[in-house]
């Protein structure tokens, strides 16, 4: 997982594994412990498929946006994109917001 650079499904990482001989089952339940233990971080972007990352070494629990390609379907990670969610104007703050995550739809460099 931390050679790749973006986040890896069951399916995906099944498929790398797949010439090794590795179980579909025991891929899947590594990756479930794994994000147990604070490894890997478990998203969801909205299609309901759990993917899964490793952990930034440089900031382990700050989580960043991603881009899911509206054509293709590709998921990037956005390391480099600072998104800021503010109140519109005369509109009052809210007290408390917990924002899990953030995904961007829209087409990949490649599309």
């Amino acid at each position: 997982m931390a050679g790749t650079s973006r986040p890896q499904s069951h399916a995906d990482v099944a498929r790398m594994l797949k010439a090794q001989g590795f179980d579909p089952v025991t891929i899947y339940r590594n990756l479930i412990e794994l994000s147990k233990a604070g490894i890997l971080t478990r998203v969801d972007l909205g299609d309901h498929v759990w993917r899964f990352e490793s952990k930034r070494a440089e900031s382990p629990s700050v989580r960043h946006p991603h881009l899911v390609c509206d054509d293709c379907g590709t998921v990037s990670c956005l390391d480099d994109v600072t998104i800021r969610i503010s109140p519109k104007r005369g509109i009052r703050r809210p007290r408390q917001v917990a924002i899990s995550g953030i995904t961007v739809t829209g087409k990949c460099e490649t599309c």
